[in-house]
């Protein structure tokens, strides 16, 4: 048997409340099966195909409550969750972590430490240029040329942890800072940071899809906290073509027609307009075929 072509349907017994959750409109609890959505699932889908061709990409999943965000997410989480090469990191928005750049950096260590720490001692090993990773310190990326340099300067797997965490955050004292002769890092200097090491994943061949639901729990918690996500989010779209590789999917519970993030953040919207993806209730034709 082939195997199944992405949005195929991924064999799992299905639940008991499917036709129900149907009759009522919603889209069922079937990650492994999504209903209807072509166009988003076509969007996403030509995204992903360039994971490893394009820079950095971003879009925006949009509708109602129960109009099937998270299955959407949670399906490529189940679809890819044996390749080695792109892995689906599926989170909910942290309301109280609501910087986007420096939440996937928290994702990144999370789930790419070791492998990163490894990385690095391979390439520092061949002598890899690895300025070429930090957009060879043009720019804003001169602020984090002596730290990339430190970085690369170990072949203890020790000493490149703890430089790792320096650029992380992990370890956030100047003191920690000072044993490495390095100047403390910035949060805003973490955006380069980030780019530094998804540059990193993708020389080596490592690709991440961060899927990040909820969004609109930052909103609730605080729309002061919303316009800093949503700025920040901007910011990671500046650097975009920065990057090599990569895809962030961004789920909001929101209403198709609404202006949410065009009335938050006009800079962003002429950004991200083109990339937010409308999802809109199963219809009626489509309830009858299922």
């Amino acid at each position: 048997m082939s195997a199944p072509q992405l949005w195929d349907k991924i064999s799992q017994n299905p639940s008991d409340s499917f036709i129900a959750d149907v009759k009522e409109g919603k889209v069922p609890e079937l990650p492994y099966f999504i209903v209807d959505q072509d166009d988003a699932k076509s969007k996403i889908k030509a995204k992903i195909d360039t994971i490893k061709d394009e820079r950095f990409q971003t879009s925006i999943v949009t509708a109602n409550y129960g109009n099937g965000k998270t299955n959407i997410l949670k399906y490529l989480s189940l679809y890819y969750r044996q390749n080695e090469n792109i892995k689906v990191l599926y989170y909910r928005a942290d309301a109280d972590n609501y910087d986007i750049i420096l939440n996937l950096l928290k994702i990144v260590e999370d789930n790419y430490t070791n492998y990163i720490i490894e990385s690095v001692k391979k390439l520092v090993d061949e002598d890899f240029d690895y300025a070429s990773l930090a957009n060879n310190y043009n720019d804003n990326f001169s602020a984090i040329e002596e730290y990339t340099k430190k970085l690369f300067s170990y072949n203890d797997v020790n000493e490149i942890r703890n430089v790792f965490y320096l650029g992380t955050g992990r370890l956030n004292s100047k003191r920690y800072f000072d044993k490495h002769d390095l100047r403390q890092l910035k949060d805003y200097e973490r955006r380069e940071i980030l780019v530094l090491f998804l540059n990193l994943l993708s020389q080596t061949g490592r690709y991440i899809i961060f899927c990040i639901d909820e969004v609109e729990k930052i909103r609730e918690k605080s729309k002061a906290r919303f316009s800093h996500f949503l700025t920040s989010l901007r910011e990671l779209i500046d650097l975009s073509n920065k990057v090599k590789g990569h895809y962030l999917i961004l789920a909001l519970t929101d209403g198709v027609d609404s202006n949410l993030i065009q009335s938050t953040n006009e800079p962003l919207y002429q950004r991200i307009g083109q990339h937010i993806i409308a999802i809109s209730p199963i219809t009626e034709k489509r309830i009858k075929k299922i």
